[in-house]
């Protein structure tokens, strides 16, 4: 199942882990933000607590976390002995990175405005010679 650049394993739900709905949504909602944020499958603890209270997870967010870790979708990282952030298990093999993600995302933004100028949507910005430059910068005065 695809939805926008987020790939998600047809067989995930079924056949993947058994984890509570509330960890499903929150795992859900830690893709997203990775997604939208270009972190590549790492996020940060301040991150996840936005994306909980986004999906209004309303149980202890550390036991769905470690509930998402136990069944190895998630890895956590520590840091000093506290969580500091998690990092999605195996992101690399179904997900675009953030910079790729980047390249694409320019590369369709130029066919897309390439596209509007050919339909006429989109008047070519005027070339204007150095001498109206000029006298539009200086107020008239060369």
């Amino acid at each position: 199942m695809k939805s926008g650049s987020i790939e998600i394993p047809n067989d995930w739900f079924t056949a993947g882990p058994q984890v509570s709905a509330e960890a499903r949504t929150l795992h859900l909602a830690l893709l997203c933000e990775s997604n939208s944020e270009g972190t590549d499958g790492s996020i940060d603890y301040r991150r996840i607590r936005i994306a909980a209270l986004q999906v209004n997870i309303t149980v202890e967010l550390a036991e769905l976390l470690q509930e998402l870790i136990d069944a190895k979708v998630w890895s956590a990282v520590v840091s000093e002995g506290v969580l500091s952030s998690v990092i999605l298990n195996g992101w690399e093999n179904h997900m675009k990175s953030a910079a790729d993600m980047k390249a694409l995302s320019r590369k369709r933004r130029k066919a897309g405005r390439a596209g509007a100028r050919a339909r006429g949507d989109v008047a070519p910005k005027p070339q204007l010679s150095r001498e109206e430059i000029n006298a539009m910068v200086n107020g008239g005065i060369e």
